[in-house]
């Protein structure tokens, strides 16, 4: 089996998975893609770290620029993604990076033992409200609890019919 146009995943990337939101995800995977996925012509290795605009990600990831924008500054904010300028200072605010010409991305894995990194994780998926289990789960207690609160009006409510007739 042949691996030639083939892009080498950090294992630690895979690490992140249950903690990042379907966007941040897309976001890496492309930012891993234009690093790991290339070679740097004057040292024979991988890169590191690429030039790409906000646009760029945009027809990458499929996603809308406000998502994007949004994305990035959450994987700054969680420092698996490190965006600086062509000088490589970092750029960590998005007031930081409105107007920069030249932005390069660089993913950055953290060990899950960093204490900042654990502060500013997301919860998994799996305990989303959005997860499609828990929306249903919802559902079925807003019916019950529906249900409970009907019973408990009703003797109010024949008690004003009672006072009306």
């Amino acid at each position: 089996m042949s691996l030639q146009n083939t892009t080498p995943v950090p294992n630690d990337f895979f690490d992140h998975i249950p903690y990042l939101s379907h966007a941040e995800i897309r976001v890496l995977l492309v930012v891993i893609r234009q690093t790991f996925g290339w070679k740097d012509i004057k040292t024979g290795n991988r890169k590191v770290r690429d030039r790409m605009t906000y646009d760029f990600i945009v027809r990458r990831t499929g996603l809308y620029r406000t998502i994007i924008s949004e994305t990035i500054q959450g994987l700054a904010d969680k420092g698996l993604l490190l965006i600086t300028d062509r000088d490589g200072t970092p750029l960590k605010t998005a007031m930081e990076r409105k107007g920069k010409w030249f932005l390069f991305f660089q993913f950055q894995p953290v060990r899950f033992c960093d204490a900042t990194y654990s502060e500013s994780r997301t919860e998994p998926v799996r305990d989303s409200e959005h997860n499609k289990r828990n929306t249903s789960n919802k559902k079925l207690l807003q019916k019950e609890n529906l249900k409970k609160l009907k019973k408990l009006q009703q003797p109010l409510l024949d008690k004003l019919k009672m006072n009306f007739e």
